[in-house]
């Protein structure tokens, strides 16, 4: 079986109103929705969800997060909690995992994060809110 790589982007205000990868492949989208890749996450074994935040919560992406974390769990795919953390200029910082266990809260490197996330053998949900870069500057 073919490997899937899938990730969402949930931005406010965007462009597009989703936004994921499939394959390498980026695609943008006003009405394919997420839902309608469900058949295609139960091809995986688990599902790397990864909300980007600053130091702060954000509740737009603690929300988007969970109802994710909720979503995929009651189709009975194994999820795995990989939470970007940005400083200053959205750089990040680092990365807090659960390693798919809900007890467990350990910050791992840049190094290993970006290698989670970025193994074309894993179906990844980025979520993001990008709103003070849609933001008129004047």
């Amino acid at each position: 079986m073919d490997s899937l790589l899938s990730a969402f982007v949930f931005l406010s205000n965007p462009p597009q109103k989703y936004a994921f990868t499939i394959d390498g492949v980026s695609y943008q989208s006003n009405s394919y929705t997420p839902s309608e890749f469900f058949s295609e996450f139960k091809q995986n074994k688990t599902v790397y969800v990864s909300p980007k935040m600053g130091e702060g919560a954000d509740p737009f992406i603690a929300n988007a997060m969970n109802l994710w974390l909720v979503v995929l769990n009651s189709q009975d795919i194994n999820t795995v909690q990989i939470i970007r953390v940005t400083g200053v200029s959205d750089v990040l910082s680092f990365c807090i995992t659960n390693r798919g266990n809900v007890r467990t809260n350990e910050q791992i490197s840049i190094e290993e994060c970006n290698s989670l996330l970025n193994n074309p053998n894993n179906a990844v949900v980025l979520i993001e809110n990008n709103a003070a870069e849609n933001k008129a500057v004047g």
